[in-house]
């Protein structure tokens, strides 16, 4: 499991937590230039921008669920931050997983969230778990 949500009150279920790392999957692959080189094996998303991912995560996919095969999932979590970024593919992109219809109606699920109103932020860890730096 990916950035802990245990002191907040959002719980996640199996399905939901898939979607969900997934989810973080996709922004460490398309954000890791924000990382610098040295930092990469040590950080992980802030608590803020973890805990509204988990958010949009389940508004997401609550819309998506009782469309979405339990073999897609983890691949939908992904295909949502891609999506709703506007990144070069997404579920639009993907008919052969979602079929056609439900591949355009969670591309328009996806962008009616547009891209995140708050920035993604990282902290930088040390190897005893400290918190040694943040940024955007």
């Amino acid at each position: 499991m990916f950035n802990s949500l245990a002191n907040e009150s959002i719980v996640l279920d199996d399905e939901e937590q898939l979607f969900f790392d997934s989810y973080i999957k996709a922004i460490y692959f398309t954000e890791h230039d924000k990382v610098p080189t040295w930092a990469k094996n040590s950080v992980e998303l802030d608590f803020e921008s973890t805990r509204q991912a988990a958010i949009d995560c389940l508004s997401a996919y609550s819309k998506m669920k009782a469309y979405l095969k339990p073999e897609s999932i983890e691949q939908a979590g992904y295909d949502f931050w891609l999506t709703r970024n506007g990144h070069g593919t997404g579920f639009w992109d993907r008919p052969e997983i979602y079929g056609d219809t439900y591949s355009q109606m969670f591309t328009e699920i996806s962008e009616f969230f547009n891209v995140p109103a708050t920035p993604i932020s990282f902290e930088l860890f040390d190897s005893k778990g400290l918190r040694t730096n943040h940024f955007s």
